[in-house]
């Protein structure tokens, strides 16, 4: 007897779920759109531009809110992405890209930097404000001069929140790309109410770090973070169903 196919839910918010529905279907799989978290933008100060080194953006997200806040800044200071997403979308934006680790997480991005700059440089970081304070501190024990700007918050999307039980009922495997979309998937569910059969994946020891806390089910986790990678984990693992 044949076996269906996956269903997965795709908890990115709203205006990124394209991607990763995309990429989930061609593999023949089901997807559920149910976006979890929103993204609000924040009043923002930006600093002087044309005397900042370095720009910094550690997500998609932190390149939209920053285009969006500083489109009408002059800068000649470098661009370094934590990955090739990122990296991506920002050279798509009309940002030319100085540096990417090789490792996409914030620790190896720390290390790149603080091997490519000096004390005193100075760097500007685009961030939400829930992103965690490891990557500025890093640097500044270092000696380089950082002035984070809060650009935007991510918050629980209550309109999606109150359709996750029932969707839960048809899902094989629930998918997060981020600590605070698994926050607000707690927020809806308790763990111990999400059905027997329903396995984890996600992006990021971050990610994969934040789902520990909340469950002890098998979280599906890929060595490279990319949709790509994650979508290989899962082939390569037999889900029952």
């Amino acid at each position: 007897m044949e076996q269906r196919p996956l269903t997965l839910l795709n908890t990115r918010a709203e205006h990124q779920l394209a991607p990763l529905r995309t990429a989930l279907e061609a593999e023949g799989w089901n997807c559920i759109d149910l976006p979890l978290i929103r993204l609000a933008a924040l009043p923002a100060d930006i600093p002087e531009l044309k005397e900042t080194d370095w720009l910094v953006f550690t997500s998609v997200n932190s390149v939209r809110f920053w285009k969006e806040a500083a489109a009408a800044g002059l800068m000649k200071a470098k661009i370094a992405c934590v990955g090739s997403k990122t990296a991506a979308y920002a050279e798509n934006q009309g940002y030319s890209v100085s540096l990417i680790p090789q490792e996409f997480r914030a620790e190896a991005l720390a290390d790149k930097l603080l091997a490519e700059t000096e004390p005193g440089d100075r760097i500007i970081y685009p961030r939400s404000k829930k992103s965690r304070p490891f990557l500025k501190e890093q640097l500044l024990a270092e000696g380089r001069t950082v002035k984070d700007v809060v650009l935007y918050d991510t918050l629980p999307n209550d309109a999606a929140g109150i359709k996750l039980p029932e969707a839960l009922q048809d899902v094989d495997i629930v998918i997060f790309m981020s600590p605070t979309a698994v926050d607000a998937f707690f927020t809806f569910v308790k763990a111990e109410d999400v059905p027997e059969n329903v396995s984890y994946g996600c992006i990021g020891s971050v990610t994969a770090e934040a789902l520990g806390k909340k469950t002890s089910r098998e979280v599906l986790v890929p060595q490279t973070y990319t949709i790509e990678a994650l979508i290989d984990t899962i082939k390569n693992r037999k889900v029952k169903r």
